[in-house]
C-alpha cells in the first residue's frame, strides 16, 4: 500500500461514510498522486467504526460503470467539498530538470 498523502473527512453517505484519499505514486507511471475514495461501516452506539475499504470493495463496484464505478452518485458531493485541498497533489508541477535545459 503506498502512503497517503491526503485524507479528508469522513462524509455520511446512505449507510456508510465515505473519504478522498490522495496516495504517492512517485515512480509509478509517471503519476505523481493517485485519488481513491474509501469507506467503512460509521461508529453505532457503543461499537467503534469499522476499517476503510478501498471503493473496489464496494459491493457494486464496476469499473467500467462510466464516471461513479457503481459507487454512490452523492460521492460528487465529497469531490467538490475537498476539489480545492487535493488539486495542489494532483496537478503537474515541473521538475527543476525540466527546468534547466540549457
Amino acid at each position: 500500500m503506498r502512503p497517503y498523502l491526503y485524507q479528508s473527512a469522513p462524509m455520511p453517505i446512505g449507510k456508510k461514510e465515505w473519504r478522498l484519499v490522495v496516495y504517492d505514486a512517485r515512480g509509478y507511471l509517471g503519476a505523481k498522486a493517485f485519488t481513491d475514495y474509501e469507506w467503512r461501516e460509521p461508529a453505532w452506539n457503543t461499537l467503534p467504526p469499522g476499517d476503510w475499504h478501498s471503493m473496489k470493495a464496494w459491493p457494486s463496484y464496476n469499473s467500467n460503470d462510466g464516471m461513479y464505478s457503481g459507487c454512490p452518485r452523492t460521492l460528487r458531493k465529497l469531490w467538490d467539498r475537498e476539489e480545492a485541498y487535493i488539486r495542489p497533489y494532483l496537478e503537474n508541477v515541473p521538475t527543476e530538470s525540466a527546468l534547466t535545459l540549457f
